[in-house]
């Protein structure tokens, strides 16, 4: 099964969700950890779509550039 491609947006609010959760204090330890290793793909998965949108950002201004157009 392919999996399913999420926004920034999204990862972030599931990232902020996690965090929530862990702050509230009445979680077992195990849903604390459940929850930590959610976080952490989120945060991956959000760091990874900055630095390819980063990447494109540099890739057009530099293309601009080279054109003449900046």
């Amino acid at each position: 099964m392919a999996k399913k491609k999420i926004s920034f947006e999204e990862a972030l609010n599931e990232l902020n969700a996690c965090a929530e959760k862990i702050k509230k204090k009445d979680l077992t330890l195990d849903e604390s950890i459940s929850c930590y290793e959610e976080g952490l793909k989120q945060y991956e998965l959000c760091k990874e779509i900055l630095e390819n949108t980063k990447q494109k950002i540099c890739v057009f201004s530099e293309e601009d550039y080279d054109e003449g157009e900046l």
